[in-house]
């Protein structure tokens, strides 16, 4: 029990004597001596990204926000990494200064002096009077017409161009059952057509649709191509 006494009356003693020592070098030991070291990096450094607080035990807090896209764990630990070093290298002691990231941290706006009264405008200058209107000259009589005076007569209007007659209608195309390539004539060429229209494979006019329907029944099959077939072979004489 003694010795811990001792031992504990031994600690007590060297933290008065290192305590001393620092005060005797010019070590920044004090809260507000060591905050001001630490505002001078803040000022250096990251102007505007921090704010410093003394806590009532002393502690000398520093609030960081968002100063890059490292996390928040990230950018307090390099920051109190390099107060360390800050610290130590200007004699100012490190252990109580504290780290934190607060987003809302930012450096208080400085005091703007009273404003400066504004300056009276100047009063406006009185506007000229508008000059009078020059009176406005009597309107001239219109002139008689003489009684006397024949009039002139009316020039006759040029005389415009006759109209051209409009082309007569050509007459409608005479369709001949039978004939879709309207050579004049029936023959191989037409039934290769409307065997090839009836597969699908050809594409006829309105009026080949026309000349194709050779049994006039008002649409294409396959009795328009067997009645073609037997006017080409002359079994039957014509197509009508």
């Amino acid at each position: 029990m003694k010795k811990m006494i001792a031992v504990m009356s031994g600690l007590a003693m060297i933290m008065t004597v290192s305590s001393t020592v620092y005060a005797d070098f010019g070590f920044a030991t004090e809260p507000d001596e060591v905050a001001a070291v630490v505002q001078a990096y803040i000022d250096e450094k990251l102007p505007g990204k921090a704010v410093i607080e003394i806590s009532e035990a002393g502690e000398v807090i520093v609030k960081i926000n968002k100063t890059s896209f490292l996390n928040p764990n990230q950018q307090v630990n390099i920051l109190t990494e390099n107060l360390r070093s800050y610290l130590l290298s200007n004699d100012a002691d490190y252990s109580i200064v504290r780290v934190v990231y607060d987003e809302e941290a930012t450096q208080p706006a400085e005091p703007t002096g009273p404003e400066e009264p504004a300056e009276p405008e100047e009063p406006a200058e009185p506007e000229e009077p508008a000059e009078p209107e020059e009176p406005t000259e009597p309107e001239k009589p219109a002139e008689l017409v003489d009684p006397e005076k024949p009039e002139e007569p009316e020039k006759p209007t040029e005389s415009t161009e006759p109209v051209e007659p409009e082309n007569p209608a050509e007459p409608a195309k005479t369709i001949k059952p039978g004939d879709l390539d309207s050579s004049g004539t029936i023959d191989v060429t037409d039934l290769t057509e409307v065997s090839l229209a009836l597969l699908g494979d050809r594409n006829l006019t309105d009026d080949q649709l026309k000349a194709a329907d050779v049994d006039g029944d008002g649409t294409l099959s396959l009795a328009d191509l067997a009645k073609l077939r037997q006017y080409l072979s002359k079994k039957i004489d014509s197509l009508d």
